[in-house]
């Protein structure tokens, strides 16, 4: 056993078929669903790790602060390692770090289990940008999509010369529901976050794709578009963004609509802003925040369902290269 997991180790640090992924996003991409967050679910089968199939590139040992320490051409060195549930976790702190053994999960495993099952890939590497609470305006536009794209050429070229990347999965939306923090009325309303988030995910997925063409002149990306019931005072623009998300029309792009799917969510006690506590006291203000692991199991499997039943296993024919994807234009309105 031990010496065809190190054969397999070794077949994938040669390069031989991995596919490449990457998850970006906030929270439910994360994957905040651990007894503490209010998910009293265990960690079911679709979280399992899977030695020698499916791996991660974590961008560096205590990534968190690399965006005050370095430059995207001066990161630390990474390497590819053995996927964990909670995937983006990795991409931003340590690998040994303590909170790795949280029992959180995101899409990222169930993903690739059902890319692997239905014979698409033979092995999954994710590269994991996903964060927390992250706005697109805010923290993706400039800075993350900026170190996301200098990561992608570094994991690619230790993935090996076979490696292909297949995609983008972009799970976000809520932080840009809230009231815009730097509001300024009457100059700069409240909901100007959520009212520029259409623009704002052309630039993100223009510049994406701009930095990832050699691998790929039209990157394939699928967008969770945002559920909203039960989640409208947290997030009281939420309906905006999500019509912006359904509004979205790009070459190569899918999206899943995670209302219509219904996905669980577990209540949490929002009262105290960013405050989620398994603990909810008399009189809090409840809310749905996060999807539950089994939900995410649900999640990442109809994601790659839908790729495949779309596209099948070699994806979708590549555009034109190296004229590329067709040049992205914004929706009326």
């Amino acid at each position: 056993m031990f010496l065809l997991l190190l054969l397999s180790l070794i077949l994938v640090a040669a390069g031989d078929g991995m596919d490449v992924w990457i998850l970006a996003g906030q929270s439910n991409m994360v994957g905040e669903n651990n007894i503490d967050d209010g998910d009293p679910e265990q960690m079911p089968d679709c979280g399992t790790p899977w030695p020698g199939r499916i791996f991660t590139y974590p961008p560096a040992a205590n990534y968190g602060k690399v965006f005050e320490r370095h430059t995207p051409s001066s990161m630390p060195p990474s390497e590819w390692m053995v996927a964990r549930p909670n995937i983006c976790l990795s991409a931003f702190t340590h690998h040994h770090h303590p909170d790795l053994d949280i029992e959180r999960l995101g899409p990222g495993l169930a993903f690739a289990k059902r890319l692997i099952m239905r014979n698409a890939s033979l092995r999954v590497g994710f590269v994991p940008m996903g964060l927390g609470g992250t706005s697109l305006y805010r923290n993706w536009l400039p800075d993350f999509v900026y170190h996301l794209t200098a990561l992608v050429p570094r994991a690619m070229e230790a993935a090996g010369p076979n490696a292909r990347l297949r995609g983008m999965l972009w799970v976000q939306g809520e932080t840009d529901a809230q009231d815009d923090p730097d509001a300024r009325p009457p100059a700069r309303r409240k909901d100007w976050a959520a009212l520029g988030y259409g623009h704002n995910l052309y630039t993100l997925v223009e510049i994406v794709r701009n930095a990832t063409r050699a691998y790929d002149p039209c990157l394939p990306i699928i967008i969770g578009v945002i559920q909203t019931e039960g989640r409208e005072r947290v997030f009281p623009h939420i309906q905006v963004v999500r019509q912006a998300q359904l509004d979205f029309s790009a070459h190569q792009i899918l999206k899943i609509d995670m209302a219509e799917k219904n996905y669980e969510m577990f209540e949490q006690n929002t009262t105290a802003a960013w405050g989620w506590t398994g603990t909810i006291p008399e009189g809090a203000d409840v809310q749905l925040v996060h999807l539950t692991k089994k939900a995410q199991c649900e999640f990442g499997s109809d994601m790659a369902d839908l790729y495949l039943d779309k596209w099948g296993a070699d994806g979708p024919r590549r555009c034109g290269a190296p004229k590329g994807c067709p040049k992205l234009k914004l929706s009326p309105g």
